[in-house]
């Protein structure tokens, strides 16, 4: 979510609306996603209720990785059909 989101930034409040997750879930992911250095959590500037999450270089790398791994792991799939079955799926 936060990959795509501009600068890579929003908000714990708009990520809860738009993944459908509760706050009280949302605390949790976000406090270990924290600790393991994939996210920066700060107050939010316009208003100190909120907070606003940023995902870190190493979480951009994190998400690189498991692209790259699934990229792998389907064309070794696909590797074993011909051609115009690869068309047709």
């Amino acid at each position: 979510m936060l990959d795509a989101s501009e600068n890579g930034q929003n908000t714990v409040r708009d990520i809860n609306r738009i993944m459908l997750v509760s706050g009280a879930n949302m605390t949790g992911i976000t406090k270990r996603m924290e600790k393991t250095g994939f996210i920066i959590r700060t107050n939010d500037p316009n208003d100190d209720r909120l907070k606003r999450l940023e995902i870190t270089e190493k979480g951009r790398r994190v998400l690189s990785d498991i692209a790259d791994w699934n990229d792998r792991l389907v064309n070794a799939f696909l590797e074993n059909y011909s051609t115009p079955k690869k068309s047709n799926s």
